[in-house]
């Protein structure tokens, strides 16, 4: 997901499809987070204005983007709501790599067992915490295909994260009528495409 705006309804047929016993994807979450870190790690000096297949971001402000999302993965967690966490933060110039696994770790420190279960405000609408964590790991996921496919390294996300975070963007994301969404349309995916990419191509990612 990128910084824009999105409908206060967007997500709320996870919590009216998904049954009450929704799943805890906070390993799953944490396992993104570090296949982003370590994404991070591998950017050449060279590449930090190339394009990515997120056509507003480049590689910096990609990496501003989801820096600033693990400010609002902690606030929710802490808080029950994003407040006014900002949509990019600078990223630093030494240690980014460390710098982000430090921001990663801390913003998911605050998911207790407890905020799984109350209604946490995100900037698509308020729902069960967990559900919010469904919609973060797909935004990881999502954003980590932009970054290695933009950069060069390999795209696929570790085993079993892509195929959680498409099955909820599958329910979250309406195929058709995205006037209101900030996805463009479903790019048919290659018949040999892996889940990262079928993920990628769901939210209107051209693969290259």
């Amino acid at each position: 997901m990128g910084g824009q705006a999105v409908p206060d309804n967007h997500f709320e047929r996870i919590d009216s499809q998904m049954n009450s016993a929704l799943p805890d994807l906070r390993p799953q979450l944490g396992q993104a987070q570090e296949w982003l870190a370590t994404l991070i790690a591998g950017i050449g000096e060279d590449q930090w204005s190339t394009p990515t297949p997120c056509t507003e971001f480049d590689v910096r402000a990609l990496t501003e983007h989801v820096f600033a999302v693990q400010e609002r993965v902690l606030r929710m967690g802490r808080d029950g709501t994003f407040g006014d966490a900002p949509e990019a933060l600078p990223f630093p110039s030494t240690a980014p790599t460390e710098a982000f696994r430090a921001a990663a770790a801390t913003a998911l420190g605050e998911w207790g067992e407890d905020r799984l279960v109350t209604p946490v405000t995100a900037p698509w609408g308020t729902m069960p915490g967990a559900a919010v964590l469904g919609g973060y790991l797909a935004e990881h996921v999502a954003h980590g295909w932009d970054l290695a496919t933009a950069t060069g390294q390999p795209a696929q996300a570790p085993a079993g994260l892509a195929e959680i975070a498409l099955g909820v963007m599958r329910q979250a994301l309406p195929a058709e009528g995205r006037e209101h969404y900030p996805f463009g349309a479903v790019v048919p995916s290659a018949p040999d495409a892996d889940p990262t990419e079928q993920l990628a191509n769901w939210t209107g990612r051209v693969s290259r």
